[in-house]
């Protein structure tokens, strides 16, 4: 080393020379560039000895073609030449056929030629083509292209109509041809393109929209707590289908789960609340006007029931109608009403051909409530006038229900409020979700890095890049380091579950309308309905056929249907690639193919029964071997085997057991009480111990009493309640007789009616047997369905149940003491004076009176001519102001003739009432006076004011009603209303052919009637209580404070059976003036005894309907008919009206007996009508 110089000695040691070192170092470099130089120069040689080749190569074939082109050429010119030697030796034919020959082969030729240039184009084409691109392009440009789809990409599968998820998955039809045509109808939804269409929706497409209104993704039941069983969509289908197999009609009752969804629905719409229909910025007249349509639908609601909805529904859908095409606004240019006859009578006026379409009085293209003509819901309305609901289709009764399911969401104004906020909410959700995914990815790429290697290239010249098709070896591998640390990433990774989940969750409960999973090349959208997750819909559009598109629904709710579509989806094209995406794909849930049905289960449990069969029998073949072979031998080896053989057997048959057990489960239930929903509404009717009973409507093996039983129910209990109240005194039957009538029709209604359910042509008898029909028709799956009759027809059961239903509203009229009051009434008006003093002393200001009261009540018929004869309820008030004046002026002939007038006026048809009164002028002679606006006469306050027509008007608009009139006769039962009375209610139960109004007019009966029959009840017992209260004079228990002992006086509110005597006297009630009454005599001695002795009577106003118990010596006094109008001061102004008033009946009704003459000061009295 030191003689090289690579080490220097240093005192005893030696260290490394750095100028050998540096020098050494210089060497090495230049060697390393040396050598690099020469590799340089080597891969330059070698690069110009292959670009020497190439060229060399190039030249040589360009010489190699040059040669072959001068070869080609002087062979065509020497077959040129040969050519044109032979054709001077040919014939013209021969030139001929010649240049044919090379004509072909130009065109020949040429063909080739163009056929190399379009399968170069589309080559070009195919390279160019990047996916996904449009699903309807992406199959043109096959088709023009001559591609064929994928391998992995099937066919499209037949897809079952959406009611064929009814029928056992092995039954259902293979393609269109063999589906029965009702199948399609019901699935179909027919449109016009650009208009509304037919109204008709389709069936599916209804029971869709009502169950997602009550049960699904509006979920009405959920938002406003309203009572409702928990059904599916499948029992929703499944209860339809009972209509559409005609089940419903031949059993005479609609589903029960279908009658249960009605009434909810109208008891909704009929007990509307302030905020319904209106908002903070409607105006006065909408509110008017609405107000006007609340009071209306909670009148409907005294009648329903779930006997009744029919009626109801009826009555509804007219109110509705009416509202949507009157002209119940005070704007001038508001629609015309439906100006349509109620009466039989020709002379209301009405031009009836005028108004025979109701499409000539509303705009184009506006067809009010119910829709167009054609559609299902106006059909369904006019069928329903005329018929019960059980005899409308599937299609028309669904379609009501929908409409009452979107008059619920225009109804309350409230559910916009409530919709937004769950918009609101989910719109939260997403964004909480898509933020989570969002940091998820990028903290799995910075804890695992991309899913490819990124690789970074080395920076050399381009013009040593690695030419295509080489391997570059001049990439570096880049090695991923994390940057986050694997609990952040766990962290991520539950952030996103969570958000995931979350989401998930309030799609299922905040979403209002399910919005499609995807669409198909063809734009037919893919539902998945979270609540009803066992199927996915597909609503297919067919092609348009001229200007009408239809729409058929149908369904995928099993697994192995569910792959072969997803295998026939090209992903190739945007819409069905997305498709795949969402139901298939990495980011797809598994919901939508977890909750379908399996097949291979059933294929699996069958293959594994046939290997266990094998094992065992193999095994019981072994055992049977060494059992014959131990036979030689003896103790207990023999008995080993034996047991074997026993143990295996028993082993077979358990296996066998268990097989059929497990397969049963796969079989499809035929139970369709349950497939129907009808034991959902049961229990749940039980449990929360509702009053409307729609499950014992169906009358499941004679254990149900049936609509005609539900019916006489009612009208037994409330029979009961009354009898209570006031013991049965007829003398022309018994109790005991009048009540067997009727349990006698409702046990042969109930044993003659049959029960039909389930597509199989079964009906149940009474032990449960299976008995056929004779009428046939085909169902869904082709299998018959029959008809039959029961013993007893629904005239039949009716007429047996109006009068008893009649007399009882006549029991009640008498207990409530209606019919005393009215009584009295009636007799007073019988007894009018028809004195005319200006006659006889001459009296200038009697005689003007007189002619006044004459002119008067003319003008107030004369105004009726202005009034539309539709407007029953203003000609109504006119009639009685007109016989309100005519009895002031005591013009008895008029009075009479008016009253026959308002006689046969009726609730929406007072074209009768108005012609009769119009032609009272004719009889008495009538002229207009000059500049007359008004007239008026005296009064009780001095004067009545005559109202013009103009006034009528704008009163009518504040009490328009828009029930038809067969509505407003529901409410006429007892005193009635405004609308009705008890005679029409009479007439109406007499004339009614429908069961479902027979039970509207028994229910608004009893809804009217009990309320008041318990008031009485309670009021009996105050009686009673009262009278041990005078008994013992106040005192109390030793221990008991009098001061909190409830008093009584004759002001207390009490009632007893009584009947009123011809005893009338002036009676003293606490907090009223002295005032005419009849003594009243009660039937119970339990009641009548102790008053006598406590020296109290129980006295009735007479004119009024209420009992009162006054003090025999200080509150009772002979009759006075002079009332001293100084006292009366201190009363109310509406206490003294009635004051007067009866005391105007009490001298009316003596003069008629006889029993007094000094008749003075005849007061007004409000003219009701009256029933006989």
């Amino acid at each position: 080393g030191m003689k090289e110089g690579k080490l220097l000695k240093v005192r005893c040691s030696y260290k490394v020379n750095k100028e050998w070192m540096n020098r050494t170092k210089v060497e090495q470099r230049a060697k390393e560039a040396k050598k690099k130089a020469a590799e340089r120069k080597k891969k330059k040689d070698e690069a110009e000895t292959k670009k020497k080749k190439k060229d060399a190569a190039i030249k040589s074939e360009k010489e190699k073609k040059q040669k072959e082109l001068e070869q080609l050429k002087k062979k065509q010119q020497d077959e040129a030449n040969a050519a044109k030697a032979a054709k001077a030796a040919l014939t013209d034919a021969e030139i001929a056929a010649l240049k044919e020959t090379k004509k072909k082969k130009e065109e020949a030729l040429k063909k080739k030629e163009d056929a190399a240039k379009r399968a170069k184009e589309l080559e070009d084409i195919l390279k160019k083509r990047r996916f996904p691109i449009d699903d309807l392009v992406l199959i043109a440009e096959d088709k023009k292209l001559g591609v064929k789809k994928p391998a992995d990409v099937g066919r499209s599968p037949f897809l079952p109509f959406a009611l064929h998820s009814l029928l056992p998955h092995d039954a259902r039809p293979k393609n269109k041809k063999t589906t029965a045509q009702s199948v399609v109808t019901a699935c179909s939804t027919e449109s016009e393109t650009g208009s509304s269409g037919s109204g008709s929706r389709g069936l599916v497409s209804d029971l869709i929209q009502v169950y997602h209104f009550f049960r699904g993704d509006f979920n009405y039941s959920r938002l406003f707590d309203k009572a409702l069983p928990e059904f599916s969509l499948k029992h929703l289908f499944h209860a339809s289908n009972e209509i559409v197999l005609g089940n419903a009609k031949r059993s005479r009752v609609v589903p029960p789960l279908i009658s249960y969804l009605f009434v909810l629905a109208l008891n909704v719409l009929t007990t509307p609340t302030s905020q319904d229909w209106v908002s903070s910025d409607s105006s006065d007249e909408d509110r008017t006007r609405f107000n006007s349509l609340k009071a209306d639908c909670t009148n409907l609601n005294h009648g329903l029931t779930d006997c009744s909805w029919g009626e109801t529904l009826l009555c509804f859908i007219h109110a509705m109608e009416t509202f949507f095409t009157t002209n119940s606004s005070t704007d001038q240019n508001a629609l015309p009403g439906h100006s349509i006859p109620m009466d039989d009578d020709n002379s209301n006026q009405y031009d009836v051909e005028s108004f025979a379409n109701d499409d000539d009085i509303l705009p184009l293209g506006y067809f009010g409530y119910l829709g167009p003509a054609d559609g299902s819901m106006r059909k369904a309305y006019h069928k329903l006038t005329r018929q019960d609901p059980w005899n409308l289709t599937a299609e028309e009764l669904i379609s009501l229900l929908r409409s009452l399911c979107d008059d619920i969401l225009v109804m309350k104004t409230d559910l916009a409020k409530e919709v937004a906020e769950r918009d609101e909410k989910l719109w939260e959700l997403l964004k909480a979700k898509k933020s989570a995914e969002s940091n998820f990815r990028k903290i799995r790429l910075a804890y695992e890095g991309p899913k490819q290697k990124s690789r970074a290239k080395s920076k050399l010249p381009a013009e040593n890049n690695v030419p295509n098709g080489e391997k570059d070896n001049n990439f570096v591998e880049k090695k991923f380091v994390p940057t986050v640390s694997k609990a952040e990433f766990e962290e991520a990774t539950k952030a996103r579950e969570k958000a995931v989940a979350n989401y998930d969750k309030g799609v299922k409960f905040l979403v209002h309308r399910s919005r499609p999973v995807g669409v198909d090349k063809h734009r037919n959208p893919v539902f998945f309905f979270h609540h009803a997750p066992e199927s996915l819909y597909i609503e297919v559009s067919k092609g348009e056929n001229g200007f009408k598109q239809t729409k058929t629904w149908h369904c995928i709710d099993n697994k192995t249907l569910f792959d072969t579509y997803i295998s026939s989806l090209d992903v190739r094209g945007i819409r069905e690639g997305n498709l795949y995406e969402q139901l298939a794909g990495e980011s797809s849930s598994s919901a939508y193919r977890r909750n379908l049905y399996s097949s291979n289960q059933k294929d699996t449990l069958t293959t594994a029964r046939k290997r266990e069969i094998e094992d065992l029998q193999r095994r019981l073949d072994n055992a049977m071997i060494a059992n014959a072979e131990s036979s030689r031998r003896s103790g207990r080896l023999a008995s080993s085997s034996k047991d074997e053989v026993s143990k295996i057997q028993e082993e077979i048959v358990e296996s066998k057991v268990r097989f059929e057990e497990q397969l049963a489960a796969f079989e499809v239930v035929d139970d369709y009480t349950l497939l129907t929903g009808t034991k959902l509404v049961a229990d749940f009717e039980e449990s929360m111990r509702l009053v409307p009973r729609c499950s014992q409507l169906w009358n499941v093996n004679k254990g149900n009493p049936g609509i005609i039983g539900r019916i006489a129910e009612s009208i037994l209990d409330l029979e009961k309640f009354c009898n209570i109240l006031s013991p049965w005194d007829r003398g022309d039957t018994t109790q005991l007789e009048w009540r067997e009538n009727i349990e006698q029709i409702v046990i042969a209604w109930r044993n003659g009616s049959e029960f039909h359910i389930g597509p199989k042509s079964k009906v149940c008898g009474d032990d449960g047997s299976i008995t056929p029909n004779k009428k046939q028709r085909l169902s869904l799956d082709g299998r018959s369905k029959q008809t039959s009759s029961a013993s007893v027809t629904f005239d039949y059961a009716l007429s047996t149940l109006k009068g008893p239903l009649v007399e009882l509203e006549a029991r009640v009229y008498t207990i409530l003491g209606i019919e005393r009051a009215v009584l009295e009434v009636d007799e007073a008006n019988d007894n009018l004076s028809v004195e005319t003093d200006s006659s006889d002393n001459g009296d200038e200001k009697e005689a003007e009176k007189l002619e006044r009261a004459n002119y008067a009540w003319k003008r107030k018929i004369w105004s009726l001519s202005s009034i539309p004869a539709r407007r029953a309820a203003a000609i109504r008030d006119v009639l009685i102001s007109a016989i309100a004046i005519a009895r002031k002026g005591h013009l008895s002939d008029a009075l009479e003739d008016l009253r026959a007038a308002l006689q046969i006026h009726r609730p929406g048809g007072g074209g009768r009432a108005r012609s009769a009164a119009l032609g009272l002028l004719d009889k008495y002679g009538f002229k207009m006076k000059e500049d007359d606006d008004s007239e008026s006469i005296e009064g009780d306050d001095g004067s009545l004011e005559i109202e013009s027509s103009d006034d009528l008007y704008k009163k009518d608009l504040k009490q328009t009603s828009f029930l038809s009139a067969e509505a407003m006769m529901l409410n006429g039962s007892l005193e009635g209303d405004d609308n009705a009375d008890r005679v029409d209610w009479r007439d109406a139960v007499t004339s009614c052919k429908s069961v479902s109004r027979f039970a509207a007019l028994t229910a608004a009966l009893i809804s009217r009637a009990i309320p008041r029959l318990d008031k009485l009840a309670k009021d009996n017992k105050t009686l009673r209580k009262a009278i041990q209260f005078w008994e013992t004079n106040g005192k109390t228990r030793k221990g008991k404070s009098k001061k909190n002992l409830p008093k009584f006086s004759s002001a207390t509110e009490i009632w007893a059976d009584v009947k009123a005597t011809d005893q009338f006297v002036t009676s003293k009630v606490e907090g009223f003036p002295w005032w005419p009454a009849r003594i009243c005599v009660p039937k119970d001695s339990d009641i009548s005894t102790p008053l006598e002795n406590v020296g109290r009577v129980i006295v009735s106003f007479v004119g009024e309907q209420h009992l009162y118990t006054v003090d025999k010596t200080i509150e009772l006094k002979p009759l006075v008919l002079d009332i001293d109008e100084s006292d009366l001061s201190q009363y109310e102004t509406e206490v003294v009206k009635n004051l007067k008033n009866s005391l105007s009946i009490a001298r009316r009704i003596l003069r008629g007996r006889g029993m007094h003459s000094n008749v003075t000061g005849i007061e007004h009295l409000e003219e009701k009508k009256t029933s006989s």
